[in-house]
């Protein structure tokens, strides 16, 4: 077959060979218009020759052949380019969708280098301090360290919490922990998920073990001597010498572990296996105080009712309105702006937690300033009103828009509804908001005392100072004395 081709090929080169033979003969025998033809034929043959269009029509189709295919490499290579570029951007864009869930899951779950890694202010710090420090640098009132009241409300937050076996005796992780103790250590309150029990009874244990002092500040030998010989009294004297950041972190304990004895069916706690999980040091003065609660001493004045405050004082209005009052009647009538300026906030406080912890303490003249800021401190953190209800804390606010002949009249009625202690304090508050108001050097008036105080206060106060000194208010006066020359026993101490 290729042999065929060859031949025919051949021939027809042949062919072409004799006729341009035989035209060039013509062409130099002619003469005239013929061969003027042929020349220009010729001429114009050569002329599309050299364009690459003319000639036979194999060299046309080679033409056409080799257009396409370069057509076809170009093609090719586009699209290999195009098919490059986009497995490219598709890589690109898994590698950033990967890096991106990386960067998610880290800010999720931040590792434990990175928690290691950033500063703790030793200031701040709970762990590692003893529980008094530890109390004060948590809790506004310096009663419990944050991590034990954190772990007590987690766990009373849910009864089944209560119920599940394992408690205090499986571990929780230890990442967990360590986060939380960061947070704890920062200042922050750690935000645990539900169901999370072993992390909030190991953070409880964790910060027990690292503590540099014991709960029962070397009177556990004594306290276990009392409860042998089932002396309540001399349980509740030995209480009452542990600081009260220790004595209230020890009735929490005991509460915890009253309600968890509650579920002893589910949970599988008794009390050997509490003093193994929590610690002998901890646990081996423990279940006498949970039989018996009522040997806690309570001292608290601050953030309770006012009933509760009157009870625990040894005289008729709560001991540190009193001892405030006679501080500044004694040493504050001539310190300029008495009610305005504010003491030392430190030194606030620490009156504040001697006060709580069931102390008599009479507050020193370099800190008069001081005194101001208990008694607003008092009225701020009480639960319920000096008025009794709402409905008589309106009758004695609306006595402002009486005429004034008529005020003293209607003041002394209402005392008279008051319990014995409450007139008591209003009427010797209004005394001695009248010596501050009428005292010229300490630039303090009727209306900056109830600017400070407040619009409720201010509201009532302001009108019974004026008309406090009036006869028919006298009689109320004198029975208010006589209260307080009469002392109190202190009760449930």
């Amino acid at each position: 077959m290729l042999e065929r081709k060859r031949k025919r090929k051949r021939k027809r080169k042949r062919k072409r060979r004799k006729k341009r033979v035989v035209g060039g003969k013509r062409e130099r025998q002619s003469q005239g218009k013929e061969s003027q033809m042929l020349l220009q034929k010729r001429e114009r043959r050569l002329q599309k020759k050299e364009e690459g269009k003319a000639g036979n029509i194999w060299n046309y189709l080679s033409l056409k052949g080799r257009e396409w295919r370069r057509k076809k490499r170009k093609k090719d290579k586009k699209d290999k380019k195009d098919k490059k570029d986009k497995k490219d951007k598709k890589d690109k864009k898994d590698k950033k969708d990967k890096n991106d869930k990386k960067d998610k899951k880290e800010k999720e779950k931040p590792q434990q280098e990175h928690t290691q890694k950033e500063t703790v202010d030793p200031r701040k710090a709970l762990w590692g301090v003893s529980l008094e420090e530890a109390a004060k640098r948590s809790d506004p009132r310096w009663l419990i360290p944050a991590p034990l009241q954190f772990t007590y409300d987690y766990l009373t937050s849910n009864e089944k919490y209560l119920q599940e076996e394992g408690l205090f005796r499986v571990p929780g992780a230890v990442s967990s922990v360590q986060e939380c103790r960061a947070e704890f250590d920062k200042g922050n309150i750690p935000v645990l998920p539900p169901w999370d029990v072993n992390t909030a009874c190991s953070i409880f244990h964790n910060f027990l073990n690292n503590a540099t002092d014991s709960y029962w500040h070397g009177l556990a030998s004594e306290l276990e001597l009392a409860e042998e010989s089932d002396d309540q009294d001399a349980v509740h004297n030995i209480l009452l010498k542990l600081p009260l950041s220790k004595r209230e972190s020890i009735r929490l304990l005991a509460t915890l572990c009253s309600k968890i004895f509650a579920y002893t069916e589910l949970n599988k706690m008794t009390p050997t296996t509490l003093s193994i999980s929590i610690g002998g040091r901890y646990a081996r003065c423990l279940p006498y105080l949970i039989e018996h609660p009522e040997v806690f001493p309570n001292t608290i004045i601050f953030g309770v009712t006012w009933q509760e405050a009157c009870d625990r004082s040894p005289t008729i209005i709560p001991l540190p309105l009193l001892r405030c009052m006679e501080c500044i009647d004694s040493h504050g009538l001539t310190e300029e702006l008495i009610y305005q300026e504010s003491g030392s906030c430190s030194a606030v406080k620490q009156y504040i937690y001697d006060f709580n912890s069931g102390f008599d303490i009479k507050i020193s003249p370099e800190d008069v300033h001081c005194a101001p800021g208990i008694i607003l401190s008092f009225f701020r953190d009480i639960k319920d009103s000096i008025f009794v209800s709402s409905e008589l804390f309106l009758e004695f606010a609306y006595v402002r828009d009486l005429p004034s002949e008529k005020q003293a009249k209607t003041f002394k009625n209402l005392i008279g509804k008051l319990p014995e202690s409450n007139a008591a304090f209003i009427v010797s508050f209004s005394l001695h908001l009248s010596r501050v108001a009428s005292a010229q050097t300490n630039k303090m008036t009727a209306t900056t005392l109830g600017d400070k105080l407040g619009p409720g206060f201010s509201s009532i106060f302001e009108p019974l100072m004026a008309c406090i000194n009036v006869g028919e208010l006298q009689d109320i006066v004198q029975k208010t004395m006589e209260a307080f020359s009469e002392k109190k026993t202190r009760k449930n101490l």
